[in-house]
């Protein structure tokens, strides 16, 4: 894959370099240190793969993006700062890199990014056009890392003052060893991103993944969401909710 480097920092650049280049497969067009000139190369060279820094002096690395747009490369934001996280995925970042970077991070980074360069490749020679949906995961600011979860991973996520708590499933929990991750995006904003057609919002604080609902009881005069591997667990339904959740799931 044809690639640029898109820094201010020189021993950022360095370092990725350093990586990259155990890579057989990734080919190295160019070093950029400022946006100006990388909006000119990108337009130039036409690269299959930019890893792009967020904070630059004259131009930041969301802004060279959005005025590449119209090139067809994959982006890949490198940041010493979480919070761009969820403005990089705005912009279809295929992934969000915090320096420093991590070799066994970026491995599995460019494992992600080959697969979907082939895909693509054997797509245009049979020719035919595939629409790749964006990336299906959630970006969630956990402490200081930003931490990348699959929404297939994700049981439910629940409201609190000042912070939202993200429920993994089993899936979720084997594979980042944490049950549950907590972050100060606020619950809209991650509902905002989350597909409609998988989630649903149950109560003002709580969103729910549908493969997980089993239907949901009274208990109390009260609508609660019975959920798959949470026995214990009741979410509870609001008045504005309830209607729709009585259609598309039973009464148990």
């Amino acid at each position: 894959m044809n690639t640029l480097i898109i820094d201010d920092e020189w021993a950022a650049r360095a370092r990725l370099r350093s990586f990259l280049e155990d890579h057989p497969n990734i080919n190295i067009m160019a070093e950029v240190d400022c946006g100006a000139k990388a909006v000119h190369l990108i337009t130039e060279l036409k690269p299959d793969l930019v890893f792009i820094d967020i904070m630059m002096p004259d131009m930041n690395g969301i802004e060279v993006i959005r005025r590449t747009s119209k090139q067809n490369f994959q982006i890949v934001i490198v940041s010493a700062y979480d919070e761009y996280a969820l403005a990089a995925f705005d912009v279809e970042a295929t992934d969000y890199l915090l320096k420093p970077i991590r070799p066994e991070r970026l491995d599995k980074t460019l494992k992600r990014l080959l697969n979907r360069h082939t895909e693509s490749s054997v797509a245009i020679s049979k020719k035919i056009q595939i629409d790749y949906p964006l990336e299906c995961e959630l970006p969630i600011r956990h402490g200081a890392a930003v931490i990348l979860v699959s929404f297939h991973q994700i049981a439910y996520i629940e409201k609190f003052v000042g912070y939202t708590k993200v429920h993994l499933n089993h899936q979720g929990k084997d594979y980042h060893k944490l049950d549950s991750l907590l972050s100060d995006t606020p619950l809209q904003q991650y509902l905002q991103r989350l597909p409609k057609d998988q989630f649903t919002q149950t109560h003002r604080g709580y969103v729910v993944n549908n493969a997980h609902i089993v239907g949901y009881r009274t208990q109390e005069r009260k609508y609660y969401i019975l959920l798959r591997e949470f026995s214990g667990t009741l979410i509870p339904i609001s008045r504005s909710h309830r209607a729709e959740i009585k259609l598309r799931w039973p009464a148990m």
